[in-house]
């Protein structure tokens, strides 16, 4: 009798066993390892350059509507922020700039060679949130997917739409320095107009999808105030803009309010 039941209980835990490995095998995602303790590096698991190396070709070349009909602007860039646009004020009503953030993080980063077959694309911001969680290649169905540069300006529209001030945020393209590699990448500076100093929010590093693997890497991000007490791994930059202002530090030239020109926020 006592055998007998030895013997259920032994294979009740084998097949549990064997079922949980089997779960971990075939499930794609999985979650970042002590991620209180993870260190900066932990969360560029998985992501590659997010620019090409003919972005401004690539950005000039491009037919944008917009910009012929709103006469301020004097570059495509800036017209991938678009916090008028009705898809983005209703994402963004009644949240925090926090709140925003937040939801940033769920979004999912996925290279451009797997989610648009190509080297470089660039979506609205509204076509961003409303049609990449269906796209045929999106590895990660159901999810608002898309590599850094759309996170960032979506991040910074919606920012804008909730009435951050113009002069006090920003996308930034450049190069960051991971674990002594350099990749380029996009980011979102804000202004601390108390502390007189730009701080870093960085929406890519959290959920992400990781082609070598080809699983999803889930995590919850740094917390919204992170980069005022921490380093950001920056090397260099290309840009900065939003939807008023641009700055391009290759060439030395742009319209941007005189905070922007102080050294390269770390």
């Amino acid at each position: 009798m006592l055998n007998t039941k030895l013997n259920n209980i032994y294979n009740i835990i084998t097949y549990t066993i064997i079922l949980t490995s089997f779960w971990v095998l075939c499930n794609p995602v999985y979650g970042m390892e002590n991620e209180e303790e993870a260190g900066i590096e932990d969360y560029f698991i998985g992501i590659t350059g997010g620019l090409s190396s003919n972005i401004d070709e690539y950005i000039d070349n491009l037919k944008v509507r917009d910009r012929f009909l709103n006469m301020e602007l004097s570059s495509n860039y800036q017209t991938f922020i678009t916090p008028d646009n009705t898809i983005i004020q209703e994402f963004a009503r009644n949240k925090s700039y926090e709140d925003l953030y937040k939801e940033s993080i769920e979004w999912v980063w996925v290279e451009d060679k797997i989610l648009h077959e190509t080297v470089e694309k660039w979506l609205k911001p509204e076509e961003f949130l409303l049609k990449t969680k269906t796209y045929e290649t999106n590895p990660v169905k159901g999810s608002i997917a898309s590599d850094c540069e759309e996170q960032a300006y979506t991040l910074v529209s919606m920012l804008r739409a909730v009435g951050m001030k113009v002069e006090n945020i920003r996308v930034v393209t450049g190069e960051v320095t991971i674990e002594d590699k350099d990749i380029t990448h996009v980011w979102v500076e804000t202004y601390d107009e108390q502390d007189h100093k730009w701080v870093v929010l960085d929406p890519s590093l959290g959920n992400r999808y990781d082609s070598q693997t080809e699983k999803l890497i889930k995590s919850k991000g740094l917390p919204y105030d992170y980069f005022k007490t921490h380093d950001y791994p920056a090397k260099k930059v290309f840009h900065y803009f939003n939807d008023r202002y641009i700055w391009d530090m290759k060439k030395g030239e742009g319209d941007a309010p005189w905070h922007w020109y102080k050294e390269l926020s770390h």
